[in-house]
């Protein structure tokens, strides 16, 4: 008894120690990275308009006052947004199929293993028009459409595109949505899964370009993209030298009419047509907010080991996942599979040193709240850049890569799919990344 007292009143005096260190920033504690500056980009929106013509069943195009912010929070280094010229891209926007007088913006990714990730605000999508290209050295990289509910749930993956060697393939498509190649009024066959799209023409700075990329959002009321969603574009890029860019020529989106909207000015972007257009907006302001990094508390996995050694009582609920036990299924915390875990101090062995790690990882998610706690939640989006980790980008076994930029929710997710497959390079990247995660504090120290 007098052991667990001392051994807790030694915790508690070195988390007070750590709290005046941490706040000096002395003593080799590394805090958490301030967020990176944001990089804004403007697209046009256009909206159909009401007046109707031979070979424009829709209504003519046009263009709206307020254009449709692209947020890019926490960019990696090297990201770079730019308007299409051609010495940014090769050309004029015009000629690749953007509206005549509607600028053209993109952005590029460069740093290898980097993902780099652009939200919209809220809005009600009828088409989407994009350019994609990369330079040599690209090969694998891969480009991600899609949307989600304004607080970032319901994620609905539309596009995913992978670098071959001479363009870009149709990887995955959302089953609602359909994709055109330099179609924009989206007539004819549409381009299927698995169909490599081919680069057509060079891109300046930004190597090699698609043609224009028309997706088209059904309009059935029953449709699970019918709705008001934020717009995701991602890159991640590989682990070669090289540059992926997306370009996004406009967005088509939806109006609610509203009195007075037949005498809105302009002409239209496609027949000239006059007569008015709906500017009534149908969504919420849902606008991504970038709010720094959330982190939550690491702890190393020998803290944990003394903890259940002198005052288990101090462990917190919940579950956890433990290769190869209960037949990777989770076992409650407070039971002695983790605790065994625990004790393979200074393994080597793949297995059990990422069981090591990855059971002192989960329990620090559980004492932060668990995954059902928003804060928690909050912190899984956070880029592993928050937590000031130096590691060199690698590649899982799955093709998916891990870098500074990568989220936390991410590793663990990888990390519960792959632990059960048994691959050891696998594990011991991982439990690697771990280990410098939850540091070797004995007295619970945050890492």
């Amino acid at each position: 008894m007098q052991y667990q007292k001392n051994f807790r009143l030694a915790i508690l005096i070195s988390l007070l120690a750590c709290g005046v260190l941490c706040l000096n920033g002395q003593h080799g504690f590394k805090p958490a990275q301030a967020a990176e500056a944001s990089i804004q980009l403007d697209l046009a929106a256009v909206v159909h308009g009401f007046a109707k013509a031979p070979g424009l069943p829709e209504g003519d195009l046009f263009l709206l006052p307020k254009p449709l912010s692209l947020s890019l929070n926490h960019p990696a280094d090297g990201t770079t947004a730019f308007a299409v010229n051609a010495a940014s891209f090769g050309a004029e926007a015009q000629t690749m199929g953007a509206l005549a007088n509607v600028p053209a913006r993109g952005f590029s990714a460069t740093q290898a293993g980097a993902t780099v990730r652009a939200l919209t605000c809220a809005e009600s999508i009828w088409d989407g028009n994009l350019i994609l290209s990369s330079t040599d050295g690209a090969s694998g990289d891969v480009v991600r459409v899609y949307v989600q509910n304004g607080d970032g749930t319901g994620v609905q993956e539309l596009l995913r595109f992978t670098r071959g060697a001479e363009g870009f393939r149709l990887s995955n498509i959302h089953a609602s949505l359909k994709l055109y190649v330099d179609n924009r009024f989206s007539m004819g066959p549409d381009t299927k899964q698995g169909v490599l799209i081919p680069f057509v023409d060079e891109a300046g700075p930004r190597g090699k370009r698609t043609g224009l990329l028309t997706f088209s959002f059904p309009m059935d009321f029953d449709s699970p993209l019918h709705g008001c969603f934020q717009l995701g574009i991602e890159i991640t890029r590989g682990l070669g030298a090289g540059t992926t860019s997306v370009v996004v020529p406009d967005i088509v989106v939806n109006r609610n009419r509203i009195a007075g909207d037949e005498n809105n000015p302009g002409t239209g972007l496609l027949g000239q047509l006059t007569g008015g257009y709906p500017s009534g907006f149908p969504c919420a302001a849902e606008c991504p907010v970038d709010e720094g990094c959330k982190t939550i508390c690491f702890r190393a996995a020998e803290y944990y080991y003394l903890v259940y050694c002198a005052h288990p009582a101090d462990i917190p609920y919940g579950m956890v996942l433990i290769g190869g036990v209960n037949f990777n299924r989770p076992v409650a915390a407070r039971s002695m599979p983790p605790a065994t875990a625990l004790r393979m101090l200074r393994t080597q062995v793949p297995l059990q040193y990422l069981n090591r790690e990855f059971v002192a990882a989960q329990l620090n998610l559980l004492n932060a709240g668990g995954e059902a706690s928003h804060y928690v939640q909050e912190a899984l989006k956070a880029p592993l850049s928050c937590y000031g980790l130096e590691f060199e980008p690698f590649q899982l076994s799955n093709g998916f890569i891990v870098s500074a930029t990568t989220r936390l929710g991410d590793v663990f997710a990888q990390t519960r799919q792959l632990l059960p497959l048994n691959r050891p390079e696998d594990m011991q990247a991982l439990a690697r990344l771990f280990d410098q995660l939850n540091g070797n504090n004995n007295y619970g120290a945050c890492s």
